[in-house]
C-alpha cells in the first residue's frame, strides 16, 4: 500500500464517522448518509484498486479511469450545486412572503 492510499483510507475513514455522526445527531436525513457512505466507499475502492477505475471507463468508452472520476466528479459537483441553488431560491421566496406577512400584521395593528 503507498502513502497516498494509506492516507485517503485514514480520511475517508474520519469522513464516514463524521457522516454517521452528522445523522445521528439529525443534520442530515437517511438518504443523504446512504448517499454519501456509497459514495465514499466508491471512492476508497477506486483509490485502493486504480484498475478498478480504468475498467470501468473502458466499459462506458472513456480512455482513462482518472478521466472517468474528473467527469463523474464534475457531475456530482454540478449537480450538487444546482440542488443548492433550488434551495436557495426557495428559502428567498419563503424568506419574502413572511416579511411581507409581518409588515402587514404590523400595518394592521
Amino acid at each position: 500500500m503507498i502513502l497516498f492510499q494509506i492516507i485517503f483510507t485514514i480520511f475517508i475513514i474520519i469522513v464516514l464517522l463524521k457522516t454517521i455522526s452528522r445523522f445521528r445527531g439529525k443534520e442530515i436525513n437517511f438518504a443523504w448518509l446512504l448517499s454519501w457512505v456509497i459514495f465514499w466507499l466508491l471512492a476508497e475502492m477506486v483509490v485502493l484498486s486504480p484498475n478498478v477505475s480504468d475498467q470501468l471507463a473502458h466499459a462506458v468508452g472513456i480512455g482513462r479511469g482518472a478521466d472517468l472520476v474528473i467527469y463523474a466528479s464534475l457531475a456530482l459537483l454540478f449537480f450538487f450545486f444546482f440542488r443548492l441553488l433550488t434551495q436557495f431560491e426557495k428559502q428567498k421566496r419563503e424568506i419574502t412572503k413572511l416579511t411581507r406577512k409581518i409588515s402587514l400584521l404590523e400595518v394592521k395593528k
